[in-house]
């Protein structure tokens, strides 16, 4: 509103009532105060505003045998192994990282379904991902410290790579780890991807070790190829 000359901004004003002190048909310049608010209201509430980067998406086979897949539980783990399709499907889908899956029916009669399983990304354990680690999850904090009070990386990637896996901490923090976006060329705002968290990882972006200044998320062959 700099063009707007501070007298008539002073007329915009409200009583206790939380009334306009002046209708706005005796303002010189209705019109233009009326398209300026129109213009912020818009702004604030209607245009999406995004808090990212652009990503480079990278296909997990190029990662093969460089990480150990990380389970919610062993006992999960040696039942997936032993050629449960399910499991496999849910945790490692076809080389590593899950795709996009199905939602399971729960109506016969009409054939509805749950919502789609978003497809799972690994990325780099830097920047604001880092405030996972202040989470807490059954009344324990995610980040684990060393007898120093110091944090120990190490173990604390390992226990939120664990919890990111089980369905109870989806339910309560899934949002959280969750990645949305227009993906290029096909940037328009409504048609999005989105992806949730599958891995974060350490150590110039794959295996543990320190946080990685590489941002690029690591994603199912499926999901880099689909049209």
């Amino acid at each position: 509103m700099k063009e707007i000359p501070s007298k008539i901004l002073d007329m915009l004003d409200v009583r206790l009532n939380d009334q306009l002190s002046y209708d706005f048909s005796v303002i010189p310049v209705a019109d233009v105060i009326e398209k300026t608010l129109v213009n912020l209201i818009s702004k604030s509430l209607v245009k999406q505003k995004t808090n990212g980067e652009a990503l480079v998406n990278v296909p997990v086979t190029l990662f093969g045998g460089v990480w150990e897949p990380t389970w919610p539980s062993e006992e999960i783990k040696q039942e997936a192994l032993a050629g449960n399709e399910e499991l496999i499907r849910k945790y490692l889908g076809t080389n590593g990282l899950p795709s996009y899956r199905r939602g399971e029916v729960i109506d016969e009669k009409t054939g509805k379904r749950k919502p789609t399983y978003l497809a799972k990304a690994a990325i780099a354990f830097n920047g604001q991902w880092l405030n996972l680690l202040n989470l807490k999850f059954k009344g324990q904090k995610i980040g684990i410290n060393n007898v120093d009070g110091t944090l120990n990386m190490d173990a604390s990637l390992e226990n939120l790579n664990r919890l990111i896996k089980t369905d109870d901490f989806l339910k309560e923090h899934g949002d959280k780890i969750r990645i949305a976006g227009p993906r290029i060329p096909t940037d328009a705002m409504n048609i999005k991807e989105a992806v949730g968290g599958g891995g974060l990882l350490g150590g110039g972006g794959v295996g543990w070790g320190p946080p990685s200044p590489r941002p690029e998320p690591v994603l199912n062959l499926l999901y880099l190829t689909k049209v």
